[in-house]
């Protein structure tokens, strides 16, 4: 059970904005969609009981969040998943996808893929197979992916550490990406800009 003390200015304010900063500050893994979730759940609660989204906080009240467990991961570790290493140190591990490689488990994609291939070859950190929240499970390491059918280099953390400064480094946009493309047909211009 975690506790959250609400602050002055949260006072009148809904509950699921409340609950979702606090919790975001202070919980690994959580999100506004875990939040909606664990008050659907009845996993958030006040001393006035249940805390459902649409109720107004109540400036310095403790709210007391029952986090459940993570899931257990779904990635399981594969041999013979071809992809080529680039560069491997303590804390990372440069990636060459191969086009047609899913780089997570999700639905549809439970095996075969990238994080499955990683796995096998143990090139995580105990410690990030254990920690992390929901989100990490299914992707220890990966901090940015490349489509299914794309190739091309993908950096990924071996380490909680490593995980950490990357998400920090491609929130900021501060890694610089360069794209190759081939085209059919007449391009009107030389290069391109992207958003990212």
């Amino acid at each position: 059970m975690i506790e959250l003390q609400a602050r002055a200015e949260h006072g009148g304010l809904r509950a699921d904005r409340v609950v979702a900063e606090l919790a975001m500050a202070s919980i690994e893994g959580a999100s506004r969609a875990a939040v909606q979730r664990w008050m659907k759940e009845g996993r958030v609660s006040t001393a006035r009981g249940p805390v459902e989204a649409k109720h107004k906080i109540v400036a310095g009240e403790v709210i007391r969040i029952d986090v459940p467990p993570p899931p257990a991961s779904s990635a399981v570790a594969e041999e013979g998943i071809e992809f080529g290493i680039v560069h491997v140190d303590d804390d990372v591990v440069v990636i060459d996808k191969p086009a047609g490689l899913v780089v997570h488990p999700a639905h549809g994609h439970a095996g075969g893929t990238l994080v499955n291939g990683l796995l096998g070859r143990g090139l995580f950190a105990r410690e990030l197979l254990e920690e992390g929240g929901a989100e990490e499970h299914d992707r220890p390491g990966i901090v940015h992916r490349i489509d299914k059918d794309t190739s091309g280099l993908l950096v990924v953390a071996r380490n909680a550490m490593a995980r950490e400064h990357l998400k920090v480094q491609f929130a900021a946009h501060t890694i610089e990406r360069v794209y190759a493309a081939i085209a059919v047909g007449n391009v009107q211009s030389e290069t391109f800009s992207t958003l990212h």
